[in-house]
């Protein structure tokens, strides 16, 4: 790439600053599916903080949330995606396979529900009791520049009296406390940070709570998308009137 103004070459540095230039300094939230917004984001975000469905039907679309952290993530950038036991295993394969590096597993403590989890083996379902869920720590490949800061944790959650974790508000919704610092501990407030499903919006109300305002939210159903807005003081732009695809 070469400046617009001296047709000089840039450096790494410079370019980085030229793209990052593209992405607004305030939320930005889509509807539809992440696909559609591959190409747009490409090489432009820095961590990706999600939360997909947890059934083992739902793995093609970490299939292919693997190939948008390739494309949108800059060299060394983070994806951090919550999950569930008993498919992460295969997540893990899928995006070895695709190319990203894995980091961890960090842990998501439960705030005040705990869940079953259940896995057909040879012998049948086998079901457990979960109290805190995998959080799977991957990034884009890169090199010793492109190596982000340290003094991050491998958990987050378990705060006694948690009021943030209300799921009547909406089916799913994460403790926006617990995701609050897993913003804290593996963004910076210039980074770029993108949720590709991100439901009710728990994730960007907790970058903007954390002065992290350059946020991307990408959501598929259109109460959910809506809903987002709202909570972040948006208008939803043409939000359709019923929704494409099932959770």
């Amino acid at each position: 790439m070469h400046c617009l103004h001296c047709g000089e070459a840039m450096t790494g540095r410079q370019r980085k600053h030229a793209s990052r230039a593209a992405v607004p300094q305030g939320p930005v939230l889509h509807h539809g599916a992440f696909q559609a917004y591959q190409e747009r984001y490409a090489g432009l975000v820095d961590v990706i903080i999600t939360d997909l469905p947890y059934a083992r039907k739902a793995l093609p679309l970490y299939e292919a949330l693997g190939q948008f952290a390739l494309t949108t993530l800059v060299p060394g950038g983070w994806l951090l995606c919550l999950t569930g036991w008993g498919i992460d295993l295969e997540i893990r394969q899928q995006w070895l396979a695709r190319g990203l590096e894995f980091v961890t597993v960090g842990c998501y403590d439960m705030p005040s529900v705990h869940n079953r989890s259940e896995k057909y083996l040879s012998t049948g379902k086998q079901t457990w009791q979960e109290y805190h869920k995998p959080v799977l720590w991957f990034q884009k490949p890169g090199t010793r520049f492109h190596r982000r800061r340290g003094g991050t944790r491998d958990r987050v959650g378990g705060t006694v009296g948690d009021t943030s974790y209300d799921q009547t508000a909406g089916p799913w919704e994460q403790s926006l406390h617990s995701f609050q610092q897993l913003v804290r501990s593996h963004t910076n407030p210039p980074d770029v940070i993108c949720d590709p499903c991100m439901g009710w919006g728990t994730t960007l109300e907790a970058c903007v709570s954390q002065e992290r305002p350059r946020v991307i939210g990408i959501e598929l159903l259109p109460d959910r998308y809506a809903y987002a807005c709202r909570r972040l003081g948006l208008a939803p732009v043409h939000p359709p009137a019923t929704a494409t695809a099932a959770d």
